[in-house]
Parts: C-alpha cells; structure tokens; sequence
C-alpha cells in the first residue's frame, strides 16, 4: 500500500509531488516549507496560507479516492526576515564599565518572524575592535530575554548588531550595526 498527496499551489492547481513521499518503510510524506513556500517552486504559497491538501491511497485492489481538502492544519512559515530596527543603547542602566543593550522585538507570528514564534534573540558584538563579531547570548543557547548588559572597557567603543530565530533558523541577514561608547552620559 502507499499513498498519493496533492498540494493546492497558489494558482489553485492539485500538484502530486512523490518526491516527498517515503513509500517503503513508514508510509509517509513530508515536504520540506521551502518547498512549498519558494518562488521558484511548483507550489509557490504565500506566507501564513493554509497548506491544502488531499489523500488517496493505493493497494493490490486499486486506487481510491482523493479525500476532501482540508479546511485546517498547518500554515506557510519561513526563517525570519533581517531585523529592521538596530540595537538600542539604555542609557539608564548603562554605566562606565557595562552598556545595556535591547534588541528591538520582533512579534512572533508575524511577516519580518516568519509567520512563526521567535525562539531566540542572538546578540553580537566586535569586542571593542575590528570587523569580526563574536556572540554575545542567543546563538548557541536560546535567549528571549531582549535586554542584556555587556561588560565593556572604559572609553572602548563597541559594535553591536543581532538576528532572531524561529523553528526553521535564523533570520535572513543581521541588523543593522551599532555602535556605543562605553562611558556614562554626563
């Protein structure tokens, strides 16, 4: 026995696509997003549609039938888009020797999330000097909490910059950089 599936595409077509489908050992089939969510793809559905599918299954007597659509499930979610926002300075909890750093937030289940909840906040910093950034929380440890504070040098100046993540990854490209002195306003 196996089973066919079809995908509603986002011109309204039936696509079977047994590529996905693993006939031998569990009787199942999977489809990777970008599969359906790529616009070069076959399917080509927008983020947050409904994914639209139909079932038939075949054995020694024959095919059945296709089963209805279905009217609920699972929707087109993506890798978040580039924050938009750079890092903020807080002033008030910022001192000489320690800078607080917010990553503006972005709202789980929305279009720059990826139609998905954010999973983590991955803060970066150049240490001080050059171009290469190194992590600060959030990459190799999930981190929701959007304020953190940064040891710093005295009069040092430092770049900052972040990404977010949801359950397929991390967003397409970081934010912009910032940079902050680590001195106490006068």
């Amino acid at each position: 026995m196996f089973y066919n599936i079809r995908v509603k595409s986002s011109t309204n077509v039936f696509i079977v696509d047994e590529i996905y489908c693993n006939q031998v050992e569990v009787l199942s089939c999977s489809f990777p997003m970008s599969a359906l969510n790529s616009v070069d793809g076959k399917y080509k559905l927008p983020l947050n549609s409904l994914i639209r599918a139909q079932v038939a299954a075949t054995n020694g007597q024959g095919e059945s039938e296709f089963s209805a659509v279905n009217t609920v499930g699972v929707l087109i979610q993506t890798i978040p888009s580039a924050p938009v926002l750079k890092p903020i300075r807080i002033e008030a909890q910022s001192t000489t020797s320690a800078i607080a750093i917010e990553m503006p937030e972005i709202v789980s289940l929305s279009e720059l999330a990826g139609g998905s909840e954010i999973t983590s906040y991955n803060l970066e910093s150049n240490q001080g000097a050059g171009s290469v950034f190194y992590e600060v929380t959030g990459e190799s440890i999930e981190q929701l909490n959007r304020v953190i504070i940064v040891t710093t040098t005295p009069g040092q100046t430092y770049k900052f910059r972040y990404r977010v993540k949801n359950m397929l990854g991390f967003s397409t490209a970081y934010s912009t950089e910032a940079e902050f002195k680590s001195a106490k306003a006068p």
